[in-house]
């Protein structure tokens, strides 16, 4: 019986999170944590930072695959691979480029358009990472976003930031 890796995206991601808490929890070291009930300004880096090296786990261990028998018969139309390849990594960077532009829009509009237009814009534009969101999700998701980080930031933490423009 061997173990392989079955999805090598999944499993790099991974690692990648891995590394990421792992970093995350060496640093959040330096402050005091605190406790469940008196928390203190290491307590949330912490969690976070063990959150995603749990996560990172889980999709690493996800990616790999146990072998029983002989290893199954790779496909014959190289054609085909190579289209497969083109079309994953332009979906990579159509989704990576998504992202980015998302945060950079939510940071530069933040201060000018207030928290709920904002994620709007944020979610609407992060959705072209994915081409089968439809729209009626995406509004969805965006209105649901919008409500949580006001319910949360201004009403739950107490910021004083700007919900409207």
């Amino acid at each position: 019986m061997q173990i392989r890796i079955a999805k090598p995206a999944d499993f790099w991601s991974g690692i990648l999170f891995a590394g990421v808490g792992i970093a995350a929890y060496v640093l959040a070291m330096d402050y005091e944590p605190g406790t469940a009930r008196r928390m203190g300004p290491g307590f949330l880096p912490i969690a976070l930072s063990v959150i995603l090296l749990v996560l990172g786990a889980i999709i690493v261990l996800k990616s790999l695959a146990l072998m029983t028998g002989p290893e199954e018969a790779p496909r014959t139309a190289a054609v085909s691979d190579a289209a497969d390849r083109r079309f994953e990594i332009w979906s990579t960077v159509r989704a990576a480029t998504a992202v980015t532009v998302s945060l950079v829009f939510f940071g530069a509009a933040l201060p000018s358009l207030g928290l709920v237009l904002s994620i709007t814009g944020l979610v609407i534009i992060s959705s072209f990472a994915d081409p089968r969101l439809t729209w009626v999700t995406t509004l969805i998701i965006a209105a649901f976003m919008s409500a949580l980080s006001v319910a949360v930031f201004r009403y739950g933490i107490g910021l004083s930031l700007q919900v409207w423009p």
